[in-house]
């Protein structure tokens, strides 16, 4: 299966992020009106497993139909203490747990791809057919 190559990204995450990441594909910038999402998780105070994983990202019901869903492959951690002034921390996140979290979702034609413009892998699906 060929991995999708989004025109234009959304940023979603839970939290507020300082200074959000560069977009994966190559792209220039996030684009606040664009359907197709990509997820930052946050990784304070939380163990990355599936289900937690999955509690951070949409139902897929809830986006429109065939919408690709991608999420990063590194986590934002928020520093304690000192470590504050010095901003996030980012922390890699096991591929096959945000593959079963977004199965977990609702999602289909779950894959993934080592396209990031960090380097970093990104894994991505549909919110269903149209």
């Amino acid at each position: 299966m060929k991995p999708p190559a989004p025109r234009a990204l959304r940023l979603l995450c839970q939290s507020t992020v300082p200074k959000p990441p560069r977009p994966p594909f190559a792209l220039s910038s996030w684009s606040p009106e664009a359907a197709d999402v990509c997820v930052l998780l946050d990784g304070t105070d939380v163990n990355l497993t599936a289900s937690a994983i999955a509690q951070q990202l949409p139902l897929a019901a809830s986006l429109g139909p065939a919408t690709y869903v991608f999420v990063l492959g590194t986590a934002m951690r928020t520093r304690r203490g000192f470590g504050r002034w010095l901003g996030s921390a980012a922390v890699p996140v096991d591929r096959a747990a945000r593959c079963a979290a977004l199965l977990a979702r609702g999602y289909t034609n779950v894959g993934a791809t080592a396209r990031g413009a960090s380097g970093g892998d990104v894994v991505y699906a549909l919110s269903g057919v149209s």
